[in-house]
């Protein structure tokens, strides 16, 4: 949260190849100096990190994939089921993934001050908020009074450098493995988890991924929103390829091409890195999405006598089943996901969840668990109202009273998506900075936090009416609301939205849309730009 002028500064003016050159060195391990450039980095940050300030506001919610290249390579091992027998396989890219996440504990401004002290109290977070342990952020120096802070920024510099080592312009970074378990302890635990035993060799991430386009739409699809927004994929390309002009000497139009001509060919195509697959694959989550919203259209117009009956469950009993055992089974594998995260121990892993998760998939036995457990459910449930709201402001002519009222609906909707969001995020925090937990704490801790979490909705909602009440109860009072408003959601909707969903869950789980909002690439270029600005004469030296 820093002033980024000395990223300018380093880009702009110290980037320039002949700054760069390495003429000190007798003996240069690369063209340019590798040590002064990872110096360079280092005071970059260093600058940052002395101009942050508290007041710049809570740090946003961010995703760094750094790519760089293993050049010793990493051996990655299948077997069966998915193979006949093992095989190996080598895998040369990867990733570094730093993440800024924002201090999810904070109330809004708006919650009042008695139920901020209430929620204080029920959740113990004093002890957090006055330790300065909410939130983090992997990608900042830290501040100047912070142990090891000199360590910390030369990792993180370090790593920069690798993604940029393109080979004999800089020397690789090496990495030993006393470095690698620094940096896990310093910045991220996720860092070098795929990495061999000893030293590793990093060079430029545009060997094998210069483009980690994958990463980021799959974060971009998947990343839960508490507030209504608009997803789209910016990516900078300097030079995007002229392929109107008809200058580019195409091959087939030599007479006769020879030897020389198809090696010419091959280390251009070798060099060329295309995001054509990536690309393609936005836009075929794109109409998948548009698939389920239709379904989800069809099945929200047509009015059923089956569910508006109530009795579908008992008509429809194997599909109901089905659908039981479904949400189970992912759950279950979600449960086992955020347990590894906890402690790298299989037996720890699989005991937890076999206590937790029921064995028999009798619907009595289902019930119980879905009830503590779905919290997906639940957020599904309160933001299909809010599309509805959304539907019906885009398409409908309504009162300037009406609308104002909808969009205060729609308000205290997404507010408890925040409160379950949040308030399980908080569970499983918890976890974490408890420890090494054995497995009958960790079976009861979960239980009893997934039983309460619900519990209390006035701490989330701005201006709630009457006594309190349950974050279920306060869902179902507001979406009677938009049933009182909108004709077309019938009254009773909330209580037989699982209707809804035992056929729309599965065909966004096989469909895999993430979280069902298409996302709009936007390339900038110099071809696309409509205007170009900057100080004449100053031109980027790096």
């Amino acid at each position: 949260q820093g002033d980024l002028k000395p990223l300018e500064t380093l880009w702009v003016k110290k980037g320039d190849l002949l700054e760069l050159i390495d003429r000190k060195s007798s003996k240069p391990r690369s063209l340019l100096d590798s040590e002064h450039y990872v110096y360079l980095l280092e005071e970059a940050l260093r600058s940052i990190s002395a101009t942050a300030s508290p007041s710049a506001g809570p740090a946003p919610l961010l995703d760094v994939f750094v790519t760089a290249t293993d050049l010793d390579g990493v051996t990655q091992t299948f077997g069966p089921p998915l193979t006949s027998r093992e095989i190996e396989e080598w895998q040369y890219g990867t990733v570094f993934h730093l993440k800024v996440r924002p201090d999810r504990y904070a109330l809004r401004d708006d919650t009042p001050g008695s139920d901020r002290q209430t929620v204080f109290d029920r959740l113990g977070l004093e002890e957090h908020l006055s330790r300065g342990r909410t939130g983090s952020n992997e990608l900042s120096p830290g501040s100047p009074d912070r142990p090891n802070r000199g360590r910390r920024i030369g990792y993180l510099a370090r790593l920069a450098a690798s993604s940029s080592a393109f080979p004999v312009a800089f020397a690789p970074q090496v990495f030993t493995e006393d470095d690698k378990q620094e940096c896990r302890e310093l910045i991220s635990e996720r860092l070098f988890t795929d990495a061999p035993t000893g030293a590793s060799v990093y060079g430029d991430g545009g060997i094998v991924d210069n483009k980690p386009f994958g990463y980021t739409i799959d974060a971009i699809f998947h990343r839960q929103a508490d507030v209504q927004v608009d997803r789209k994929l910016f990516y900078v390309e300097p030079h995007p390829d002229d392929l109107g002009s008809g200058s580019a000497r195409r091959l087939a139009d030599a007479r006769d091409p020879n030897g020389f001509d198809s090696l010419i060919a091959y280390v251009k195509a070798r060099m060329h890195e295309n995001i054509t697959s990536d690309l393609a694959q936005v836009e075929e989550r794109n109409k998948r999405i548009q698939h389920v919203r239709l379904a989800e259209s069809l099945l929200t117009s047509e009015a059923n006598p089956t569910a508006q009956a109530g009795n579908w469950r008992r008509e429809d009993r194997a599909r109901y089943e089905a659908y039981q055992k479904l949400k189970t089974t992912r759950l279950t594998d979600a449960l086992r996901d955020r347990l590894a995260k906890l402690r790298d121990d299989g037996g720890f892993v699989e005991a937890v969840a076999n206590r937790l998760a029921p064995t028999d998939t009798a619907e009595d036995r289902l019930a119980p668990f879905l009830d503590t457990f779905d919290v997906p459910f639940r957020v599904r449930r309160l933001r299909f109202f809010v599309k509805r709201i959304n539907e019906a402001l885009a398409g409908m002519a309504v009162s300037d009273a009406a609308r104002r009222e909808l969009l205060d609906i729609k308000a205290d909707l997404y507010r408890l998506v925040e409160a379950y969001v949040h308030e399980e995020w908080r569970i499983w925090d918890g976890l974490r900075r408890a420890g090494d937990l054995d497995v009958e704490p960790t079976v009861e801790r979960l239980t009893r936090d997934y039983e309460s979490l619900t519990q209390s909705a006035r701490p989330w909602l701005k201006a709630p009416d009457g006594p309190d009440m349950s974050l279920r109860e306060a869902g179902r009072l507001l979406a009677e609301g938009v049933s009182h408003r909108l004709p077309g959601i019938p009254a009773g909707t909330f209580e037989r939205f699982e209707y809804l969903d035992l056929h729309l869950y599965p065909l966004e789980t096989l469909a895999d849309v993430g979280e069902a909002d298409p996302i709009e690439v936007v390339r900038v270029s110099p071809v696309d730009a409509e205007t170009t600005g900057g100080r004449p004469g100053e031109l980027l030296k790096g």
